[in-house]
């Protein structure tokens, strides 16, 4: 059975004010999350630096260095897995705050690069993340820290998503292709 719904004036215009509602609200929780994960991205770059500078001019004793500075680069790169795709649904957002339509190519066009930034980052990070175990598991480094801990199974679900985001983009593609149409027929 069909769904039909009302379409008129007064119901297109309460939806279309929700529709903006909750894109703010969501742009500005994307936005508080990539705020978090830029101080943490700006603290780990700081931490890098100076364990890089410890480590080569012996400036200051943080034990063992070389560790230290892969662990946080690899953490480094997880967390940019996170916050490359949210500032492509900050801008997808933002446009819809503004009451644009959601079915526009440059939308699906920032969806594709979201869900690809998503996979390529996170396949990064868990190829680091194994040469980093390799590197622990051959005694490359020495001493009891470990920062992070890496595993030898694959973060299907992180990439599960970007694929499925991904197909979603051709859904909003499409969509803007009816949207064009629809213009031009009016």
């Amino acid at each position: 059975m069909k769904k039909t719904v009302d379409v008129n004036a007064v119901t297109l215009e309460k939806e279309k004010n929700n529709f903006i509602k909750a894109s703010k609200a969501t742009y500005y929780f994307i936005e508080i999350c990539r705020g978090i994960f830029a101080a943490f991205l700006i603290l780990i770059s700081i931490m890098i630096i100076g364990n890089f500078l410890g480590f080569f001019f012996k400036l200051f004793d943080f034990g063992n260095n070389s560790q230290r500075i892969v662990e946080m680069f690899v953490g480094g790169i997880y967390l940019l897995s996170y916050f490359i795709p949210l500032g492509f649904a900050a801008k997808i957002f933002d446009k819809f705050r503004k009451g644009q339509t959601p079915f526009q190519y440059d939308v699906a066009d920032k969806i594709k690069g979201a869900a690809i930034s998503m996979i390529v980052l996170n396949v990064v990070s868990q190829i680091l993340g194994w040469v980093y175990a390799a590197l622990i598991n051959n005694n490359v480094f020495t001493g009891e820290m470990e920062i992070i801990t890496v595993t030898n199974e694959i973060d299907i679900d992180t990439i599960l998503y970007g694929i499925l985001i991904y197909a979603f983009s051709y859904v909003f593609s499409y969509g803007a292709k009816l949207q064009q149409e629809s213009d031009e027929t009016l």
